[in-house]
């Protein structure tokens, strides 16, 4: 049983996965929204004021939220009185592992949600896209006690920041980073001051004493986790950690990241209602919209595999060579989308177009 003490409590207070398979005849859409679980710590604080990322996730990736304390898997439930989180692990593993295995997974833990969600991982036994925690605090109020645990090799991008500044938790001036960390990107700091989404740090007024005109706003245990810096970076890494395909307005976008978007000639494929792209016998590729013809390739049985790849680029290959391609290579992050007006277009890590076919009207 993991005891969080109670003895500090009153010093203060946590558009779907597009993944497909290739076979040599068919194509399984493995498509689902994105799922993330905001985990509170001490009196339901702070990780649920996350309102920018929140925004972002959810009209920008389709994802489903989840909100839960550190005490238990319920959504938004509250902690209650106790200090116990094995209820949180219980419930939390076994609705994680549940989970569909297609469906993207993100942790967002903040203060005892990140210590929770530091104890979660080791009971998952499905992939774990990101897992963000911030200035996560363990039992007795303590920073010290985080380095005896581990992140496990299926998660893909571990997020920790931590802040040095105010006494909670009690031992604030420790190193917060978890030195054993096997996944695939660590990415660990402490962070002094609040910044803007720019990354600038925000200013103050000195006050009447103090030897200076502005300082740094330095930041807090439960400010941390709202800051706009923060936010940002946290939406910026999970959307390049996950493909994402959606359907608003019958907009398509595909991110293919880290992994290619492929399938094999005679093959059909229906990412979004009213659009299918089919990749025909004689080795075009032809994207239809509500059963017509909107665009082709046109490479004239030349072609026998489709894809979109990691750098970007969109791809064509037959006998083993490719036949056709936007020539969007070193554009790691970039995504291809067709746009409502029937345009199939490129766009780089940054939203610039790369490439498009300038089907406009359609």
């Amino acid at each position: 049983m993991q005891v969080k003490n109670l003895l500090i409590a009153g010093a203060l207070v946590s558009s779907s996965l597009l993944v497909t398979m290739l076979s040599a005849t068919s194509v399984v859409a493995q498509s689902s929204r994105p799922y993330v679980v905001f985990v509170n710590g001490w009196q339901n604080c702070c990780s649920w004021g996350m309102n920018a990322l929140q925004d972002r996730l959810i009209n920008e990736m389709n994802a489903e939220p989840r909100y839960v304390p550190y005490s238990n898997f319920d959504n938004d439930g509250s902690s209650g009185n106790t200090s116990l989180d094995d209820q949180f692990l219980k419930d939390g593993a076994d609705f994680i592992n549940r989970l569909s295995p297609n469906r993207p997974l993100i942790l967002i833990g903040h203060s005892y949600g990140g210590d929770s969600v530091l104890k979660l991982l080791p009971l998952i036994r499905r992939p774990i896209q990101f897992v963000a925690v911030i200035d996560p605090v363990s039992t007795g109020g303590l920073r010290s006690t985080l380095i005896g645990y581990t992140i496990p090799n299926n998660v893909g991008y571990f997020f920790n920041r931590w802040q040095n500044n105010e006494p909670f938790p009690i031992d604030f001036t420790t190193n917060g980073s978890i030195p054993i960390c096997f996944a695939n990107k660590c990415d660990q700091s402490s962070q002094f001051a609040l910044t803007n989404i720019d990354g600038k740090a925000r200013t103050e007024k000195c006050g009447v004493l103090e030897f200076c005109r502005t300082k740094q706003v330095r930041a807090g245990h439960q400010s941390l986790p709202r800051d706009d810096y923060i936010q940002r970076i946290i939406g910026d890494r999970i959307q390049e950690q996950i493909p994402v395909a959606r359907c608003p307005e019958n907009n398509i976008t595909i991110r293919p990241n880290s992994s290619n978007l492929e399938f094999r000639r005679g093959t059909e494929w229906n990412p979004c209602p009213n659009y299918k792209f089919i990749f025909q016998n004689d080795g075009n590729l032809v994207l239809y919209s509500r059963n017509r013809a909107i665009w082709a390739t046109g490479t004239n049985n030349r072609a026998d595999l489709f894809a979109v790849q990691a750098d970007g680029n969109v791809v064509l290959y037959g006998g083993g060579r490719a036949v056709w391609s936007t020539n969007t290579g070193g554009n790691s992050g970039a995504f291809l989308a067709i746009q409502s007006d029937g345009n199939l277009v490129v766009y780089g890590r940054n939203q610039n177009v790369l490439w498009s076919t300038g089907t406009g009207g359609r």
